[in-house]
């Protein structure tokens, strides 16, 4: 197994795996409703296209043989009032088939070998309040439970 830091030769990857992350979290959040999401493949192409490109964002694949098992996505986030940056994971995703074999922390070391080279003093990320097992992983890799989240449509 490998993990490789995407480009645009990756897009196709990327977009069916963030596919497939939403696909995997709503069948958790609401399992008698078979949502199937084609989001990122349908309206997602011109923003990889952006963030690929962005010297403040990394995407982080997990690859087995020919097969992209995993993904993770961070962005470098100004912190002004404190004279600092930090990293925002925004989505991470191991294929049902791998999760329990190491690939979460493969990633995870990932992001924080780029953070560290990009000057971030902090990885934060957000999770759904229905993912509990992805809850517990978070925390025995370090991180802890500390704030909410909103989110308002505009």
């Amino acid at each position: 197994m490998e993990i490789i830091k995407a480009d645009k030769s990756h897009k196709k990857y990327v977009l069916k795996l963030l596919d497939d992350f939403r696909t995997a979290c709503n069948a958790i959040i609401d399992p008698k409703k078979k949502y199937v999401s084609t989001t990122a493949k349908d309206n997602g192409g011109s923003t990889f296209d952006n963030v690929i490109n962005s010297t403040s964002s990394a995407i982080f694949l997990a690859k087995q043989g020919n097969e992209y098992i995993g993904i993770v996505t961070v962005y470098k986030i100004p912190k002004i009032r404190k004279g600092e940056y930090c990293g925002e994971i925004e989505e991470m995703y191991v294929n049902q088939n791998f999760q329990g074999k190491g690939v979460a922390q493969l990633l995870i070391d990932a992001v924080i070998d780029w953070a560290k080279k990009e000057g971030m003093v902090t990885i934060r990320l957000e999770s759904s309040n229905e993912l509990k097992r992805a809850h517990g992983f978070y925390e025995k890799v370090g991180f802890s439970f500390h704030a909410r989240g909103y989110e308002r449509k505009i």
